[in-house]
C-alpha cells in the first residue's frame, strides 16, 4: 500500500502529555481535565522515565518522536525543546527525524506555530475531528469549523508535513454528508490524513450516553461503506491509504513514528 522500505530500522519515542482544556466523550486515553496546573512534576518524570528507558534500550538511533495526549500543544514551547534536548543527550537522533506535535485547533496561530518550529516541532497533527459545527458539538470540542479551517490553512503556511484528523460514520451521518466533509479535508492539499471511524469505547462519556440510549451508533454495514467510499474517494485524489486509517500524498509523508508500530 505504500513505497516505505520495511527494512529501514525504525526507533521513536512517543511523550504522552495527559492534560487537556476538557475530556471528549469518545477518549479513552489517559487523560485529565485541567485549565491550570503546575507541570513541573510531570515533565521531572517524563525526564526520568526517558532516561530510564535508555538503560533499557542501549544506544538507538531515533528515527522519530511524538508528542501525543492529552493536547500537547498546551505544552510550552520552553518544555518541548527541554524534552527534545533530553532525547539528544540520550541517543543519536537522526538528521531526518520526524517530530510530531498533536495540536488542537484552538491552540493554532502563527505565532504558536513559530514557536512549535523552533523548539524542533517539524510536523503537526491536527485534532480537527470535523468540518461541521453540529459534529464538532457533538464530539465535545472547544473549536468552530471556521477555527479548523484557520488552523489547516495557517499550519500549512508555515509547516510543509501536516496531517489532518477527521472522524466520520457519527450516528445518522450521510454518505453524501461525508464524502462532502472529506473533500473539504483534501482541498487543503495537506499531505497527510488521519481517518478513524468513531468507535464507542467502554467508560467513555459516549459509551453512557449509548447505554441511556442518547444514540445508536452507526451499524457495521454502513461503517464498511462508508471506509470503502473514503478508499476511494482519497486515492482517487492523491492521498491513497498505506494503513488502516492513515492516507499519505507519497512515501517521505507516512507517518514514520506510525509505521514504527506496524512494522
Amino acid at each position: 500500500m505504500g513505497e516505505f522500505d520495511p527494512d529501514q530500522a525504525l526507533f521513536g519515542i512517543y511523550i504522552h502529555w495527559p492534560y487537556c482544556l476538557k475530556v471528549c466523550p469518545y477518549c479513552d486515553f489517559n487523560v485529565y481535565a485541567s485549565k491550570s496546573r503546575d507541570t513541573s512534576d510531570l515533565l521531572a518524570a517524563l525526564e526520568t522515565d526517558l532516561r530510564h528507558q535508555r538503560t533499557l534500550t542501549g544506544p538507538r538511533e531515533v528515527t522519530s518522536i511524538y508528542f501525543g495526549g492529552g493536547t500537547p500543544s498546551l505544552m510550552t514551547p520552553n518544555d518541548i525543546e527541554r524534552l527534545l534536548s533530553v532525547i539528544s543527550d540520550l541517543y543519536h537522533v537522526s538528521e531526518t527525524v520526524e517530530i510530531t506535535l498533536e495540536a488542537n485547533p484552538e491552540n493554532v496561530t502563527p505565532a504558536s506555530v513559530k514557536d512549535w518550529k523552533k523548539a524542533g516541532i517539524n510536523r503537526l497533527s491536527l485534532g480537527v475531528q470535523s468540518f461541521d459545527d453540529d459534529a464538532l458539538t457533538f464530539f465535545g470540542r472547544a473549536h468552530t469549523s471556521a477555527q479548523a479551517m484557520q488552523a489547516v490553512d495557517t499550519s500549512l503556511t508555515l509547516i510543509e508535513n501536516v496531517s489532518v484528523d477527521l472522524i466520520y460514520a457519527r450516528p445518522g451521518q450521510a454518505m453524501s454528508d461525508w464524502l462532502e466533509e472529506l473533500r473539504t479535508a483534501l482541498s487543503f492539499n495537506a499531505p497527510h490524513l488521519s481517518l478513524y471511524e468513531l468507535t464507542i469505547k467502554p467508560n467513555t462519556a459516549f459509551a453512557n450516553q449509548v447505554k441511556r440510549r442518547r444514540f445508536t451508533p452507526m451499524d457495521d454495514d454502513q461503517q464498511a461503506d462508508l471506509y470503502l467510499e473514503t478508499l476511494n474517494l482519497t486515492s482517487s485524489l492523491g492521498l491513497p491509504a498505506y494503513e488502516v486509517s492513515n492516507h499519505a500524498k507519497s512515501s517521505a509523508y507516512q507517518s514514520k513514528h506510525n509505521l514504527t508500530y506496524w512494522m
